[in-house]
């Protein structure tokens, strides 16, 4: 019994106080997907009508992709600029598997974008661990939706330009680098490398 008194007080010195927490952590994994669901609705309502028109370069991204579906491989494009062809490849499988069409076009940039809700859940619930298992979810959760409600993302989230997954691949890239600095893991380290170099 005083080990363990004398254990809680240096708890209590560092800072390192566990408290109980009620119930399963069922209710964040739940919220989550409720508002992944959420995003993921206001980012296809009237998906081809808002934002209004396809602008040029998101016809510019269409024709690369129809180049690519025609059997023209490369991993640069000198159209709207010049462009990293990564994302044309993603456009063209959609438009293999849906027709081209510009709400095919725009799906691919509505799935990358809703996939950012939970991973900034996570990325969230990992940097305020420290704080408790509960609050780290309940700021995961708060994050989250702020997102997935967010004007400016929801905004770019309808459009099929190649900028827009990349929030994404950022999120993720900042979460294996917190884990590897936290863990003292180089492959977490080599994984956020590979995200940051997607984005």
């Amino acid at each position: 019994k005083p080990f363990t008194t004398e254990v809680a007080t240096q708890e209590r010195r560092d800072g390192n106080v566990h408290r109980p927490t009620a119930g399963k952590p069922i209710y964040a994994v739940g919220a989550v997907v409720l508002i992944t669901l959420l995003a993921f609705f206001l980012r296809t309502h009237h998906l081809l009508t808002i934002p209004p028109g396809f602008n040029y370069d998101e016809a510019a991204h269409a024709m690369d992709a129809l180049e690519v579906l025609q059997g023209h491989i490369t991993v640069w494009s000198a159209r709207s600029g010049g462009n990293p062809m990564l994302f044309m490849y993603f456009i063209a499988a959609s438009f293999g598997s849906l027709g081209a069409h510009p709400f095919a076009q725009r799906l691919v940039v509505v799935f990358l974008s809703t996939a950012t809700i939970p991973a900034v859940y996570l990325l969230a619930k990992t940097m305020f661990h420290r704080y408790g298992r509960a609050r780290a979810q309940f700021i995961g959760v708060l994050a989250a939706l702020g997102l997935a409600t967010s004007f400016w993302h929801l905004n770019h989230s309808r459009m099929g330009l190649e900028f827009n997954p990349a929030p994404c691949c950022e999120v993720l890239s900042f979460y294996f680098m917190w884990r590897a600095l936290q863990d003292r893991r180089r492959w977490y380290a080599l994984i956020s490398g590979f995200w940051l170099g997607l984005a």
